[in-house]
């Protein structure tokens, strides 16, 4: 699940939500962060809780149509507003049973009622996740490869004589050893605009798959930022 998340100021600075109480408009913030990536809430009480929200908050965040009530699932009424995944990151939902309740309009904006131009969400999810070959963990699958093809990588520059080591991350220091594979070495920079560009389960995935491919194949990567940057770039064009 991605970590950030953000918000539309047509909703956050609108008249209706900045008149509710503090307490509630406190609520949907936390509950917005709660969030899946499709703007699901399970335990939407127990978040209420742990901030000293009233009942009556998440009741009048309801009533107000901030939010859609299934159950015990709440939904964020304006989620995909604001919020939207890179088709590399794209999972399917956790809830389909909500999900086939609700709608998106042509705005963008959750609906638990059919619409001239709404489009099912839990149809909407499938075509999604149906344009891409994808894991369980929302990363492009790897198509198979003869084992000559295997030989080389695309996008890998290898090296005759040695590597250059640029600064290292502590951060990739652990991952790599712990994994008991090959290190990655990355700058402070390129790690921090990796990060920006396809997030930290992506970021974590190729690193990963660049420390196995150094093992495996016995090779140095001449430019290891380029590497990562390239497959995935590669794998966002299926």
């Amino acid at each position: 699940m991605a970590c950030r998340r953000m918000f539309h100021t047509d909703v956050i600075c609108s008249d209706a939500f900045l008149e509710l109480p503090f307490s509630a408009q406190v609520l949907y913030i936390q509950l917005c962060m709660a969030a899946d990536d499709d703007g699901f809430v399970n335990g939407a009480r127990r978040i209420a809780r742990q901030i000293d929200a009233k009942s009556s908050d998440l009741e009048l965040l309801v009533q107000r149509r901030f939010l859609l009530k299934f159950g015990e699932v709440i939904v964020i009424k304006h989620w995909r507003l604001a919020n939207s995944l890179k088709n590399d990151r794209l999972r399917a939902t956790t809830f389909p049973e909500v999900a086939e309740k609700i709608y998106l309009k042509p705005n963008r904006v959750y609906t638990d009622h059919p619409e001239p131009g709404a489009i099912n969400l839990l149809k909407l999810k499938e075509t999604e996740m149906g344009r891409f070959k994808r894991n369980p963990f929302g990363i492009p699958r790897e198509e198979k490869k003869t084992e000559e093809n295997r030989k080389e990588e695309k996008g890998v520059e290898v090296e005759g004589d040695g590597i250059q080591k640029t600064e290292t991350s502590d951060r990739l220091q652990v991952i790599s050893g712990r994994l008991g594979k090959g290190v990655v070495y990355l700058t402070d920079e390129q790690i921090s605009d990796l990060l920006d560009r396809m997030g930290i389960d992506c970021f974590d995935y190729y690193v990963d798959k660049l420390s196995s491919f150094i093992i495996d194949k016995n090779v140095k990567v001449k430019n290891h930022y380029k590497t990562l940057l390239q497959w995935w770039r590669d794998d966002s064009k299926v």
